[in-house]
């Protein structure tokens, strides 16, 4: 073997560390020529840094602190139990409040619809019909279907788009517009003998009361639906008619209001008709339409829900 081969030998067996430079390595493999035999054991180095990498590696993992570590892996199953209670009791308190501020504005929506719709029909009936002071309205107090429904479908049926006139003895017999109840168990007995059925659910029945003065209109706003609670889905509206000459009279639909408007505070606490918890009159909460609508048609706090 030539001198110069044994030279080449030489170096192969004193190859760069593997921490040399990239250049380094090149320089001493490419530049003198050494033979390809060579190659296997640069890689067993390479091999031999890679494992003392991860070996090193591994015992950082062994040493790292176990409850620094769990700390950061999980929950604990108390912690989990804990955190869901909290969220169970925050929502036990706001969940209720919520569905009742929800039921009160769909409430309020269902109201002020009515409210329009009644108008609405009205104002047309006047065209066809003339002013309501002209209409032909009940003389005498009626219970009977067969008195009242000529009126109805005279000025009012025809200006609901798809309504229809029905007797209540002819209705749903597990509905009752005005269920009795313990202060009144003879309530609702011979005054409702009609439903008008409006296209959207709402019901409405007209009651003559008092010869020549009003006619009630009980409206409940949706429909066959519970609770079916004077103030909080039926509501009392009235036909003015009487011509005794009472100031503020006049001939419209509106808010039962005991013959003309008067302040807020006399429709919460007086007479039969008040709009408060403690009325326990069978009229009780016929006002409660005129206190929602002068609330600026808000149900306030202090309203009997």
């Amino acid at each position: 073997m030539s001198e110069q081969r044994l030279e080449g030998f030489a170096k192969a067996k004193t190859a760069t560390p593997f921490h040399a430079s990239e250049q380094e390595r090149h320089d001493n493999i490419l530049d003198i020529g050494q033979p390809i035999n060579v190659i296997p054991h640069l890689l067993r180095d390479l091999n031999k840094n890679i494992r003392r990498f991860f070996a090193n590696a591994q015992n950082d993992i062994n040493t790292f602190p176990r409850s620094t570590h769990a700390k950061y892996v999980a929950f604990t199953l108390a912690e989990v139990l804990i955190t869901l209670a909290i969220i169970g009791i925050v929502a036990a308190m706001t969940i209720p409040t919520l569905i009742t501020n929800y039921q009160k504005q769909q409430t309020i929506v269902q109201l002020k619809k009515v409210y329009a719709d009644l108008n609405n029909a009205v104002k047309l009936s006047e065209i066809d019909n003339g002013s309501m002071e002209l209409w032909d309205y009940p003389q005498n107090v009626t219970y009977n279907y067969e008195d009242i429904a000529p009126f109805i479908e005279k000025y009012y049926l025809p200006y609901f788009n798809s309504a229809k006139l029905v007797k209540s003895s002819d209705f749903d017999n597990k509905y009752i517009l005005l269920p009795p109840s313990e202060e009144d168990p003879d309530r609702n007995s011979g005054i409702i003998t009609n439903y008008l059925i409006l296209s959207n659910g709402v019901i409405l029945s007209f009651f003559a009361n008092l010869p020549v003065k009003y006619i009630w209109c009980f409206a409940d706003i949706n429909g066959k639906n519970g609770p079916n609670v004077v103030g909080r889905d039926i509501f009392v509206f009235d036909v003015y008619i009487w011509r005794g000459g009472l100031e503020g009279t006049s001939f419209r639909v509106k808010f039962w209001d005991g013959y003309f408007t008067r302040d807020i505070e006399y429709y919460k606490n007086t007479s039969q008709y008040a709009c408060n918890k403690e009325n326990t009159d069978k009229y009780r909460k016929f006002f409660c339409g005129k206190v929602i609508e002068l609330s600026g048609w808000k149900i306030t706090e202090d309203y009997p829900w």
